[in-house]
């Protein structure tokens, strides 16, 4: 039973075959959807009706910090224009802080009625198997998504949120310099490290690195990983919580090691402690650095910086040999509480702000998008990006979705801080990780002999 039902967790993510190349122009509607015939088409738009006269009411939003999203809050405000019977109470926190204070608000019985979380065991699993989550199956916006889309926030052949992109990692570099240099994309690690060299030389910064913001240790790692480790073995988390193998082994510690190596190696900004997210976004901007491990959310916001930066990107490149498995899953996913006391007002604050696309494509300008009417993108980054996800032969989703509980991913950002300090290293990140495994390890076997009572 539990293999059963870790691998229909890791079903939520894991499309490795799936996602690659599911594009939004070769989506179908589901095989249950009805036709539309006068007759249930006017019963469907009296029942419409019906959910936007009842929309009213005081609904609390609660989700991560949107500033990466720099136009959210004018759409948000819209929103409020347009639907003044309902009444937001909006709040949001930093990445590194929303899992804890999320815990925090669901522990003492405050669960906003929306709330944001990541697709994964950790937390989007675990809030649907405590009843935490509202069943939105049979809301008619779901058919707005596409398979994919539909797919990932799907839990039990239930679909109980709405995922607001779909989010690649991997390399952001500046075309121009690149071309200055006579450097080409790279297509293996040692491609991409002598390139890193020849940066060097040239006397310039070849990687931003802020950690200063403890979850941006996650990223280098979050794009070798899928290749070097959880590609060759697509059951390793199962297979953890079966002790068949542990996070201290060189193939888990492998992609930690290459990441912590461009730092020693000098390839990275020096005073890497106290730069913050935001910093290092401005070294790219500015032109202080040539190369950044991040997604695209980060791209509006290094052009608003600097509009004329010519900004491309690829996938951080695996070793010679090894075949890329690009990261990539949905951005988050918004639920609506089961309890929340304004159901329609929550329904359409979500169908408004996360499906509407005279609302929601003006706040998310991701290039890949779980909507089937989403647009082709047009900036030149972005191409970059939607090409990299539809050339993908095999994805893997944000490795800490996968851990059993949340706190784990505060445990390796802390510890790969210290490694970055100079206060420990790779061996002890991974030993950190199995204490830490094996402390909430009882507790997650306790939530599933609880969820198949």
């Amino acid at each position: 039973m539990l293999k059963k039902v870790l691998c229909c967790l890791i079903a939520l993510g894991l499309t490795a075959s799936l996602l690659a190349g599911c594009g939004a122009g070769n989506e179908t509607e589901p095989e249950n959807t009805a036709p539309v015939t006068r007759e249930n088409e006017a019963d469907n738009q009296e029942t419409a009706n019906e959910a936007e006269n009842a929309a009213t009411g005081d609904i609390r939003v609660f989700v991560p910090e949107v500033t990466t999203w720099p136009d959210y809050m004018p759409v948000l405000e819209q929103f409020k224009k347009d639907f003044p019977d309902i009444s937001v109470d909006f709040g949001s926190v930093k990445n590194d802080q929303y899992v804890a204070q999320i815990t925090t608000k669901i522990a003492a019985n405050d669960i906003p009625d929306i709330f944001f979380g990541w697709v994964g065991i950790a937390q989007f699993a675990n809030h649907i198997n405590r009843g935490y989550v509202m069943d939105l199956t049979s809301e008619s916006f779901i058919n707005r998504l596409t398979d994919a889309g539909k797919k990932a926030v799907t839990y039990n052949d239930k679909v109980y949120g709405v995922p607001i992109n779909v989010q690649v990692i991997g390399t952001l570099y500046n075309k121009k310099i690149y071309k200055e240099l006579g450097l080409s994309v790279p297509k293996t690690w040692e491609e991409f490290t002598a390139n890193c060299e020849a940066v060097k030389k040239a006397g310039k910064t070849p990687l931003a690195l802020g950690v200063k913001d403890n979850y941006v240790t996650q990223m280098l790692p979050y794009t070798l990983w899928p290749s070097v480790t959880y590609g060759k073995n697509m059951d390793f988390e199962n297979q953890r919580i079966e002790g068949k193998v542990k996070y201290d082994s060189p193939e888990w510690k492998k992609p930690l090691e290459m990441a912590v190596d461009l730092y020693n190696k000098g390839y990275t900004n020096t005073g890497v402690l106290g730069i913050s997210y935001d910093q290092q976004l401005e070294m790219i901007a500015t032109e202080k650095a040539v190369m950044l491990n991040m997604g695209d959310w980060c791209v509006d916001t290094i052009k608003k910086i600097n509009p004329d930066i010519q900004l491309g990107f690829f996938p951080t490149p695996p070793p010679a040999g090894t075949d890329l498995v690009l990261e990539s899953q949905p951005g988050g996913v918004y639920m609506i509480a089961r309890d929340t006391k304004a159901p329609e007002a929550a329904k359409k604050f979500v169908e408004v702000m996360l499906t509407d696309p005279e609302y929601y494509y003006k706040w998310n300008k991701s290039p890949i998008q779980s909507l089937k009417d989403a647009p082709v993108p047009t900036d030149e980054t972005y191409k970059d990006f939607a090409e990299a996800y539809s050339n993908a032969k095999a994805v893997y989703p944000f490795i800490n979705q996968y851990w059993i509980n949340a706190s784990m991913g505060d445990t390796f950002c802390r510890a790969m801080q210290d490694v970055y300090a100079g206060a420990k290293t790779v061996d002890d990140v991974a030993k950190t990780m199995d204490e830490a495994f094996e402390k909430v390890l009882p507790a997650y076997l306790d939530s599933l002999k609880e969820q198949n009572k």
